[in-house]
């Protein structure tokens, strides 16, 4: 094994070990209200979600600079807006923007078309995003196939991202709040999830490409 598999391995772990144990101090440290610091916003899981999001973005633009010294525009114009969608994603996250919009427009002005018919009122644009996202995908499909393992990883997350996105959209005003309270907890979960898949594949995808400059010196 070479020192960039163990440093790819040590980078996976440690993002994968670090997740788990803060999650799970969130969730003790409040008990036995354990959902208090996971499902609402601007509580430390909000700041560690912006984080990976910000991590994702960052290594993102990390890629299109390498792209930018080795190959060609079209590539590095897509990895560049590829980490401007994170960038968004990561301020979104912080300040709760779409959330804003939801609150302060959609909502008073009873702005809800009738093709997303499953949602809360306002509640859809998160969808919307998704759907823009699922056709960009095919795009994106082909510069992550550079690296199996980094299109495994950014799949995974990718469906995941999906799933989290639905249950986030659904209308649960009418249900029992232990029963809100525990599926907002599995779409946080789920976000974050397929936020630590997405850093891993843009790491693996990154260290693919190092691969690149260190080729051309020698």
């Amino acid at each position: 094994m070479n020192k960039k598999t163990k440093l790819e391995i040590i980078f996976l772990s440690a993002l994968s070990f670090f997740t788990i144990a803060f999650v799970s101090l969130l969730i003790i440290t409040q008990w036995p209200e354990w959902w208090m610091w996971v499902i609402f916003e601007r509580t430390p899981m909000t700041w560690f979600e912006s984080m990976l999001l910000y991590t994702a973005t960052l290594l993102a633009f990390a890629i299109a600079g390498v792209e930018f010294l080795t190959s060609t525009v079209k590539k590095t114009v897509l990895w560049s807006l590829y980490g401007v969608g994170f960038l968004f994603l990561t301020l979104d996250e912080r300040f709760a923007l779409h959330e804003r919009v939801r609150d302060s427009i959609l909502i008073p002005n009873d702005i809800h078309p009738g093709l997303f018919f499953w949602t809360s009122p306002g509640d859809y644009i998160l969808v919307i995003m998704a759907l823009c996202a699922l056709a960009l995908a095919p795009v994106y499909y082909r510069l992550f196939a550079e690296r199996k393992s980094a299109l495994f990883l950014k799949a995974a997350g990718f469906v995941i991202a999906l799933f989290a996105v639905f249950l986030d959209s659904l209308h649960v005003k009418e249900l029992a709040m232990e029963s809100q309270r525990l599926l907002q907890f599995y779409e946080e979960i789920l976000e974050t999830v397929a936020m630590v898949l997405f850093c891993s594949s843009l790491f693996l995808l990154f260290m693919k490409k190092l691969d690149t400059i260190i080729d051309s010196r020698e």
